[in-house]
């Protein structure tokens, strides 16, 4: 049962989205191919923490955009 609508009219309308798509997540790697000072970089940072006990990199906190890196000591780094 299409609720009296044709074929093409279903069609036209799961083809028109009603809002445009936005992207909302976005997840960048990469490599600095060389082994890094996590102590070194969470003292001469801003909004960064660094608890190896919890977690073996540093996380970072950006404002703006509002984004997160984790910063690895392998050289590592994941931007959310």
């Amino acid at each position: 049962d299409n609720n009296g609508m044709t074929s093409s009219s279903l069609l036209t309308q799961i083809s028109q989205p009603h809002e445009m798509p936005q992207t909302k997540n976005v997840v960048a790697t990469m490599n600095v191919k060389c082994k890094l000072d996590l102590k070194e970089i969470v003292t001469k940072s801003r909004n960064s923490e660094y608890n190896p006990k919890r977690f073996a990199a540093v996380i970072m906190r950006i404002r703006v955009p509002k984004s997160t890196a984790l910063i690895f000591s392998s050289g590592k780094i994941i931007i959310t």
